[in-house]
């Protein structure tokens, strides 16, 4: 199991940075579509399984 760190990106000129807040979350699709997976799983603190973010849809 390939374990990988995110949040962590460069520019395009190869400087390293912070991809901001989310950025864990988006490193996993970035990785998750780049090897063609079927589902990407990104586990939270929130209880329960959710449709979207709480935060945004409250109804999720």
């Amino acid at each position: 199991v390939p374990v990988v760190t995110g949040f962590i990106g460069a520019t395009e000129s190869g400087v390293p940075t912070t991809l901001g807040r989310g950025g864990s979350d988006y490193s996993a699709a970035i990785v998750g579509a780049a090897l063609d997976v079927d589902e990407i799983q990104i586990w939270t603190d929130v209880n329960g399984v959710m449709t979207a973010d709480p935060r945004i849809v409250p109804n999720a």
